[in-house]
């Protein structure tokens, strides 16, 4: 079946970039190996499976997070496919067996970890026994992630690879010694500006970068570090001596969000009210699961109850009940934490901003979390996204 009469079965206008991955997939001879790496909301579901059913492929395994399950079940059937869809966790574990001839789709492939990960090693064999197509979906990796680089290249062609991990990095990285490892630090790519530009420049990937006008504002806080140190009896020299420096540094980004009395700080939270002071659907991501509920109850003190958190602690079910009350039900502002940067879908169609409370140092996972409230599709004036980013200095 082509791509022009699956649109048609599903009611569809495939997006240009939608059509150029389905001529490179029907180009491809063989066992295909394929890697969408999409946005946040680009429509890679659908898009997976239109390309096996192009295939006349009718079962698949598909690897993903588990509160997407449903979807992809009901998106399968949609199409005549019938989806066996597994979390990762449950791939990784021994007693699960594959067959090497079922067509498999793994979304959110980093999870899989690694090129040490025994999830990312029994995914590899397997897909190089695997007599069936396999498609592979990935989010923005960081700038110099060289392991993921790797592992979706070795995923997609092992003889471009081989050699392994340190010989890889030996011919695409500039690297450095790493006195505290056995791997060497890498600084950047050799013949690309960062990972992203690598993994687009391969043959079997489809990239499709960020379209929607997004405007990031930074709102910044100067709360003094003594002030800080004094409020909660530390003095200075003892939080050199007796913390680490990652320890002392998630204390002190706590302690200027954090107020003594266990909420956030009335200064911080008088700006931040202002924004949320309105109509509008909000999205506020927060890296710690900690001041998120602390957020969460603040807010609820400043009598704002259409408000709602999401954290790592959630159930599956409970996590997706909560989603689907800020999409379509009551809840206006949702708190969410890293967990929010997968299987999440449809928040764009009714939120237009993000506040970043506690940003996190992971650039990709801050770009999959922005990806939550960017539309698909092409952008237009109608389609900008305030975001906002609170920095305590």
């Amino acid at each position: 079946m082509n791509a022009d009469l699956i649109g048609k079965q599903l009611g569809l206008q495939w997006f240009s970039f939608q059509l150029d991955v389905f001529e490179k997939w029907e180009a491809l001879a063989g066992h295909k190996r394929f890697c969408l790496y999409y946005r946040t909301g680009a429509g890679k579901t659908l898009t997976s499976l239109a390309m096996m059913r192009m295939d006349n492929v009718t079962e698949v395994l598909v690897l993903a997070p588990p509160s997407t399950h449903a979807r992809w079940v009901e998106e399968a059937s949609r199409l005549g496919i019938e989806a066996e869809v597994i979390s990762h966790a449950k791939f990784r574990m021994k007693d699960y067996k594959v067959s090497r001839t079922k067509a498999v789709i793994c979304d959110e492939f980093h999870l899989l970890g690694g090129q040490r990960a025994r999830g990312w090693k029994k995914f590899s064999r397997y897909t190089r026994a695997l007599q069936a197509p396999a498609i592979i979906m990935s989010a923005t990796p960081n700038y110099n992630d060289a392991e993921r680089c790797y592992c979706i290249h070795y995923v997609l062609d092992p003889l471009a690879v081989k050699g392994g991990f340190l010989q890889f990095l030996n011919s695409h990285c500039v690297t450095e010694h790493d006195p505290f490892s056995t791997t060497p630090k890498v600084k950047g790519f050799l013949k690309f500006k960062d990972a992203a530009e690598y993994l687009a420049a391969l043959p079997l990937v489809a990239y499709v970068p960020d379209q929607s006008t997004t405007e990031i504002i930074d709102v910044n806080f100067d709360v003094p570090l003594p002030q800080v140190i004094e409020a909660y009896g530390y003095l200075p020299w003892e939080h050199r001596i007796f913390a680490s420096i990652i320890e002392r540094n998630q204390k002190i980004s706590y302690y200027k969000r954090v107020a003594p009395d266990g909420e956030i700080r009335e200064e911080v939270m008088d700006v931040l009210v202002k924004y949320l002071d309105t109509d509008l659907k909000t999205l506020i991501y927060v890296n710690r699961a900690r001041i998120a509920n602390i957020l969460y109850q603040t807010l609820l003190n400043y009598r704002f109850s259409e408000v709602d958190v999401v954290t790592g602690s959630d159930t599956t079910k409970r996590k997706a009940d909560k989603l689907k009350r800020f999409i379509e039900g009551d809840t206006r502002i949702l708190i969410g934490t890293a967990t929010l940067a997968t299987g999440v879908d449809g928040m764009d169609k009714v939120c237009n901003d993000l506040l970043i409370f506690d940003d996190t140092p992971d650039a990709s996972l801050r770009r999959q979390v922005m990806g939550r409230i960017l539309p698909r599709g092409s952008s237009s004036d109608e389609s900008l996204k305030v975001i906002l980013r609170y920095n305590f200095l």
